[in-house]
């Protein structure tokens, strides 16, 4: 399946709820019309999940994944962090969902600085200590791919944190079969959770507002390619609008066009295949 974009939408703590990350791709069908196009919720998490990974991988990250507690009887406890998250576990599950889905842009709410520079100054996410080379990094995270492997993050998506429209848009979306959710997103299915909603909505309206059918459109007049469905010059265009897309984002958002384009190009930094 290929994605013109995959994004992911991060949400903090309110009243009871921890936090909560949700990875969010849109699918490209091979229609160059300006047109909706289908959106799946790919992968969800507020922490790691050991049920994900095999025997090898618990053993190795195991302290990411569970803690000791000592019992009333003396003895210790295996707890599993994904039942009681914490801001440090939704870190490590944001770093993992974005190495498993090649995320490359990620939206949080606006007006809470606070809450965003602590998810931006997340290492794996946004940057990796150039103290470490990949080697030792690849031990620390579960998923890792390449230090150049990160995401940027903004606080500045198109209708702030609107969450009534949110909510309406993913409700349309539903009812219309745009919008898909795969199986294992149980917390987003979970109606009486309102972060979910939050931060696909995030997702789903900035991608409602960033079109880059024109851009696709640009590049095949001049090139004179047929609409070929699985040509590797398609890839390359989808990869090129996606390229503008982040670009006119950061630009508007006054922040620095980070990545670069040749990063944003790239196939091993930045796939759309799933």
């Amino acid at each position: 399946m290929l994605f013109t974009r995959i994004w992911m939408g991060i949400v903090g703590p309110q009243e009871r709820e921890p936090g909560y990350a949700v990875v969010v791709g849109e699918v490209y069908d091979g229609d160059i019309r300006q047109k909706a196009r289908r959106k799946i919720v790919l992968d969800e998490g507020q922490a790691l999940d050991p049920q994900d990974f095999d025997e090898e991988t618990r053993k190795r990250h195991y302290d990411l994944l569970y803690c000791d507690l000592e019992g009333e009887d003396g003895e210790l406890q295996q707890v599993r962090k994904v039942d009681l998250p914490t801001l440090d576990d939704l870190r490590v599950a944001m770093v993992t969902l974005k190495d498993l889905y090649h995320v490359n842009l990620g939206y949080t709410p606006p007006n809470n600085a606070v809450f965003y520079q602590h998810m931006r100054s997340t290492e794996g996410l946004t940057h990796y200590s150039p103290d470490y080379d990949d080697g030792q990094l690849a031990h620390w995270y579960p998923c890792f791919r390449h230090s150049d492997a990160t995401a940027t993050l903004t606080d500045n998506p198109p209708f702030g944190d609107d969450e009534e429209y949110g909510r309406q848009l993913i409700e349309s979306l539903l009812a219309r079969d745009e919008l898909h959710v795969n199986e294992q997103c149980r917390l987003f299915r979970n109606r009486s959770l309102s972060a979910p909603i939050r931060a696909v909505g995030l997702v789903c309206s900035a991608m409602q507002m960033m079109d880059w059918t024109h851009q696709i459109r640009e590049w095949r007049d001049q090139d004179g390619y047929e609409d070929h469905r699985g040509d590797e010059n398609e890839e390359q265009t989808v990869r090129e609008a996606q390229a503008r897309e982040i670009e006119a984002r950061l630009w508007h958002a006054g922040m620095p066009v980070v990545p670069p384009r040749d990063y944003i190009l790239s196939m091993e930094h930045a796939p759309l295949w799933n």
